[in-house]
């Protein structure tokens, strides 16, 4: 035997933000997770490819995402590192994202667009779409 119940969601009173920044935050973090996935899944795929196309793929995985054997001091962060920091910085407040992050998010999409196509044309899949703002599949 099941029961429903309706209830209603109310914004916290003491919260001093707005209806729109909240689906602005929430947007942007959403298409920060769809980003995180797809480099998941791309980084994934390139570790599986052909030999006659590894050379390709261990150069989009160091662009991807930092190379083990190297550590912070050694070499600046990748995308995967970007969008975690991202997603970390406006997932964990009550807030819209600043004008600076929402700049660097669009950064991020761009670069993220632009490794995800040749990802695809290596390894013949499409993980483009990051469901975010200024998405193009949006």
């Amino acid at each position: 035997m099941t029961y429903d119940q309706p209830f209603e969601i109310k914004l916290d009173p003491g919260l001093q933000i707005s209806e729109e920044d909240l689906q602005l935050q929430f947007k942007v973090t959403a298409g920060l997770v769809k980003m995180q996935s797809a480099v998941n899944a791309a980084i994934a795929k390139l570790a599986t490819v052909d030999s006659d196309k590894k050379d390709n793929a261990g150069r989009l995985l160091g662009e991807l995402a930092r190379p083990r054997d190297l550590g912070r001091s050694e070499t600046g962060p990748r995308l995967k590192e970007q969008v975690d920091a991202l997603f970390t910085m406006t997932d964990g407040v009550n807030a819209a994202p600043t004008a600076a992050q929402t700049r660097y998010y669009e950064q991020l999409q761009a670069e993220f667009q632009q490794l995800m196509t040749r990802v695809e044309a290596l390894v013949g899949s499409d993980n483009r779409d990051s469901g975010g703002v200024g998405s193009k599949h949006n």
